[in-house]
């Protein structure tokens, strides 16, 4: 396996291919992970088109005050893994934003939980609209949250940078 690098893609690179490739060039390790991948030690693990999962474990460095992992870091696998489905169905020039998240909390995860997948579906694709579901288990097979998302799809133009005189 490949050891991820994180930082910011610039906007023009993302917008240059179509979303499958993109995020399938992310999860090889050709182009950056997203910084908020390093913090939460995610990872993309699977990308097809319409369907992502992302990974991450759980751990007593996420604990909130009532001593379970906060619900911070499940949202934030949770989005991480809803958007990637989402912006694996798009084309070149697009990206999607989203508009709408809602999160249901199932169980607690604890730092013994071990790895969980996010596994994200998109369930629609309009020409503006995009939806999505995704289910946060462990490694039985066990719920311990899902979430939906809506997002815009916007078709961004990129201005090339001026030249500047010497």
């Amino acid at each position: 396996m490949h050891k991820p690098r994180y930082g910011i893609v610039p906007v023009e690179v993302m917008l240059s291919q179509d979303g499958f490739s993109y995020l399938d060039a992310m999860r090889r390790g050709e182009i950056l992970s997203p910084p908020i991948y390093e913090t939460l030690g995610l990872r993309l693990k699977e990308v097809e088109r319409g369907r992502v999962v992302v990974q991450g474990t759980p751990s007593l460095r996420f604990y909130g005050p009532v001593n379970n992992v906060h619900v911070g870091f499940t949202s934030s696998v949770l989005q991480a893994a809803l958007i990637s489905a989402v912006q694996s169905v798009l084309e070149v020039g697009e990206m999607a934003l989203p508009v709408e998240y809602k999160v249901n909390l199932v169980r607690p995860l604890v730092e013994t939980t071990g790895p969980v997948d996010a596994i994200a579906v998109v369930l629609y694709r309009g020409r503006s609209v995009s939806t999505a579901e995704c289910k946060l288990v462990d490694g039985a097979g066990k719920l311990y949250a899902h979430a939906s998302v809506t997002c815009t799809i916007l078709t961004p133009e990129v201005k090339p940078e001026e030249k500047k005189e010497d």
